[in-house]
């Protein structure tokens, strides 16, 4: 497994765990470079159970406009993926959004891949989903160094909608760990939340501890801070909601 501090374990045997690279100069992925974003797939449900990234530094610059470029992943075509039109009586909802991607145009179209996309009710979209992901930026503005895994739910959801021919499972809760370097002190917590609730706007007081988030979606987050901070600090660190 890399090294990448916003990676959540992934057993080296999985071969659903796949990663995007920043791009050359000739517009193509180059592993040199960097990484862009990660991913985990799921082959039943055809959505990413979650995507994991930077948000500082070069991953974080603003350079160019929103392409709205939606197209099947050309790295992963072999992926059973939801058609570039997107679904019925959903929005193409983003897990990470355009805003943490406009760096290049290569960068920007990356995210519009279906890979990074799920069927999400137009509230949420809209709504608290969309206040969390502006309040994200401010924090990683504002951070040294942030990481951020964002991704959603399906395995109790009962629900699908068709789309390219496929059964895509619609979501039914939508989360992000966010893990902070300020100076020397690193900081974390996560938010979940419902898709289907009847909460409309981000609010502080809803966020939560890694640990607890793990115990949520069952997902292990931030593997690699152990190897900086050693274990009981790491422990502190997953085990506190930390404010921004």
């Amino acid at each position: 497994m890399n090294s990448w501090l916003e990676t959540p374990y992934v057993s080296s045997t999985d071969s659903n765990y796949y990663t995007h690279y920043l791009y050359g100069s000739d517009g193509s992925e180059d592993s040199t470079l960097g990484r862009n974003y990660s991913f985990y797939w799921s082959p039943s449900g055809h959505v990413s159970l979650w995507l994991a990234y930077p948000l500082h530094g070069e991953w974080a610059e603003s350079n160019v406009s929103r392409q709205d470029n939606y197209a099947i992943d050309p790295v992963y075509n072999d992926l059973q993926q939801a058609s570039p039109s997107g679904y019925s009586d959903y929005t193409k909802g983003h897990q990470i959004p355009s805003a943490d991607r406009l760096g290049s145009r290569a960068m920007n179209n990356s995210v519009f891949y279906m890979t990074n996309i799920t069927p999400q009710a137009s509230k949420f979209n809209g709504g608290v989903w969309e206040s969390l992901e502006q309040k994200v930026r401010t924090w990683a503005d504002a951070s040294d160094e942030f990481y951020v895994v964002t991704g959603c739910l399906i395995s109790n959801s009962g629900e699908t909608v068709t789309s390219n021919g496929l059964n895509i499972a619609v979501p039914t809760h939508y989360y992000k760990a966010l893990l902070r370097k300020k100076g020397n002190v690193y900081s974390a917590c996560g938010y979940i939340y419902q898709h289907f609730g009847t909460q409309t706007s981000f609010s502080a007081s809803d966020r939560i501890s890694i640990d607890d988030l793990e115990t949520a979606t069952g997902v292990d987050f931030f593997p690699n801070l152990v190897g900086i901070l050693g274990e009981n600090e790491a422990a502190s660190v997953e085990s506190t909601a930390a404010a921004f």
